[in-house]
């Protein structure tokens, strides 16, 4: 990844990152091949990140053991600190919970981890962080097939500068203004993945 990695002037101000997490589900199904937690360790998050508060959004399972690697090893090689975590909230078409909020094996949510960088990983330490600051937050969203996640670019985008550089991580589809990077990101783009109106 590091010889291929190369931002736009400044950096990124946006990444949204959704790593293929080793899991026995994934593992059995075949749906898409998985990354071990330790090859995340050598992505250069901070080189390509925007130094003046470039934002990392990550999205992370909910396997403990999984979560302690982030907090414990994955920020901090990164030069990152969480600033919010956002949950999403899985529901039918009909607004109802995909299963119950009790369910261990199947929770009804996802974790996204918000992180920018610390301030003394970052040039100009005394960023304006001002009306970008970003609180927690539960958002609701129906989910694709195959782990696919909602587009969150309108969510991110009040903490944002006007008109920023985006890049998503291990993406499964483009968007429009953002750069995509994985060996899957034009998955969900065939015709049969749309619905028509």
């Amino acid at each position: 990844m590091s010889k291929h990695a190369s931002a736009p002037e400044g950096g990124y101000d946006c990444i949204v990152m959704d790593p293929p997490w080793e899991n026995k589900s994934a593992k059995r199904s075949g749906h898409y091949p998985t990354l071990p937690s330790r090859h995340l360790l050598s992505i250069p998050i901070a080189r390509l990140l925007n130094q003046q508060g470039g934002l990392l959004a990550l999205w992370v399972t909910n396997r403990e053991r999984l979560r302690r690697f982030v907090d414990q090893e994955l920020l901090a090689k990164w030069g990152l600190e969480q600033v919010a975590t956002w949950f999403w909230l899985k529901v039918t078409n009909s607004g109802q919970l995909v299963s119950p909020l009790e369910v261990a094996h199947r929770r009804p949510y996802e974790a996204l981890l918000l992180a920018r960088l610390r301030p003394s990983a970052a040039s100009g330490s005394d960023t304006n962080e001002e009306g970008r600051a970003v609180r927690n937050m539960v958002f609701l969203a129906v989910p694709g097939e195959h782990s696919r996640k909602p587009h969150i670019g309108s969510l991110l985008a009040p903490h944002l500068l006007a008109q920023p550089a985006c890049l998503e991580m291990f993406a499964r589809e483009l968007a429009a203004d953002w750069t995509s990077w994985g060996n899957e990101a034009l998955r969900f783009q065939t015709l049969d993945h749309f619905i028509d109106k």
